[in-house]
């Protein structure tokens, strides 16, 4: 089996209900709105990402703090 290495493009967009996410380490990229509109999220863990895409995080009104990870370089416009 393959391991998961990215998040994409709006893929949880719109989750109203989401509350946490945690991430595994293999995950290097998150795309464009992959969790914009979440509304409840609150905490997200995100150990191994390189890359977050535009928007990944619009409307998360509810986001208390995310800890960016050593490994990170590029965050898009309005991520």
């Amino acid at each position: 089996m393959g391991k998961l290495t990215g998040i994409g493009t709006s893929v949880f967009s719109g989750c109203w209900y989401l509350q946490s996410v945690a991430l595994p380490s293999t995950v290097k990229k998150i795309g464009d709105d992959a969790f914009s509109y979440c509304y409840e999220l609150q905490t997200i863990s995100m150990p191994g990402v390189v890359s977050i895409g535009k928007y990944a995080f619009k409307n998360c009104n509810a986001l208390k703090e995310i800890v960016l990870p050593e490994p990170l370089k590029y965050i898009q416009n309005e991520a």
